[in-house]
């Protein structure tokens, strides 16, 4: 009887391992204590907000997501579409807001190449800090940059620092704005392991299917492009595909107020 419930209980653990391990998280390993609280917070937020918080897709797919955040620039992003129509790949771009009025044009080449995008802040800033009513004027700036831009409003929301709060979540959630984190950290932002071997293998070791991976695409991140070509190569080889955020995770590329 005793032995019974040994293997009741272990087969319990077992359980709630397997099922913490197929949970969205954030597949990296922190290098510190920010890093760590950030895990938490993320994993945590996705399995609050199933519907409108996404770190990767729950669905079974080899595919991936590449994401980048920080655009349009006007000479780096010509130099990316240029790459993925040579690698006939699509990718996710989170544009900020005074960046898409400023260069609409390569909004425009970005959205007439087949590619996604979603806002990324109107200035950059944390929006977890700001009042609600603050955070919405970043938002609300944004979108209506975009409609002048290629006239649609993306339902698609990347926070700067992938710092949002719970509220903030709902919130744009119940607007038909999703916002969309990363299971897979490049560390390209990262100064002191964002050389293009280092961008190349922290992607490559925490690659899983469904992922979606974090990158940047601004003319000051000549490193990331770099690392492409054969991050892209790598990924095929073991049998991934590239898609893009609404078509990954089965959502609108549009904002659909609900």
């Amino acid at each position: 009887m005793g032995g019974a419930v040994v293997d009741s209980a272990v087969a319990d653990s077992t359980a709630r391992d397997a099922a913490a391990a197929r949970a969205p998280h954030l597949r990296n390993t922190p290098h510190n204590k920010g890093l760590a609280r950030f895990k938490k917070t993320v994993a945590r937020q996705a399995a609050k907000f199933p519907r409108d918080y996404f770190l990767e897709t729950g669905k079974k797919t080899r595919a991936v997501a590449l994401t980048f955040d920080g655009g349009p620039d006007p000479k780096q992003t010509p130099r990316l579409l240029k790459m993925f129509a040579k690698y006939k790949i699509k990718v996710t771009f989170f544009l900020v807001g005074e960046r898409v009025k400023r260069y609409p044009k390569q909004v425009k080449a970005i959205v007439a190449a087949g590619h996604a995008i979603g806002g990324h802040g109107y200035t950059h800033v944390s929006l977890k800090a700001l009042p609600m009513r603050a955070a919405w004027r970043q938002i609300n700036r944004t979108q209506a940059a975009f409609q002048r831009a290629v006239g649609f409003k993306p339902g698609l929301y990347r926070p700067p620092y992938g710092a949002v709060s719970d509220k903030q979540v709902a919130a744009f959630g119940s607007k038909g704005i999703k916002t969309i984190n990363w299971s897979v950290d490049s560390f390209d932002w990262d100064s002191k392991r964002n050389t293009p071997r280092h961008i190349k293998a922290e992607v490559l070791k925490h690659a899983h299917n469904g992922a979606i991976i974090l990158l940047h695409s601004g003319s000051w991140r000549a490193n990331t492009a770099r690392a492409l070509p054969g991050l892209i190569t790598q990924l095929r080889k073991r049998g991934h595909t590239f898609e893009t955020i609404p078509t990954l995770l089965g959502i609108p590329a549009a904002q659909k107020r609900k």
